[in-house]
């Protein structure tokens, strides 16, 4: 069961087997500038553009390195907050 907050991030309510909804789980999406070398997650960004914006700035000071990170979408929900 999904509410919608103003902002457009979806609000997760738990449901029990009994059908009884339990305490809101706020679902949602952040932005990763990810190591290929490492397979971990450098910082995280609020939006694409933010995570873009962090990538060309290293890029541009690293010029070589372009096959080494790389932006993937995340999503954070109720099974990252068990």
């Amino acid at each position: 069961m999904a509410d919608h907050l103003c902002s457009g991030i979806p609000i997760l309510r738990s449901v029990d087997r009994l059908g009884v909804v339990s305490h809101p789980l706020l679902a949602m999406v952040v932005w990763g500038v990810v190591s290929s070398e490492i397979e971990r997650v450098i910082e995280f960004f609020v939006s694409r553009d933010e995570a873009e914006q962090m990538l060309a700035d290293v890029l541009r000071e690293e010029p070589g390195w372009d096959a080494r990170f790389r932006i993937e979408r995340i999503e954070l929900g109720a099974d990252c907050l068990n």
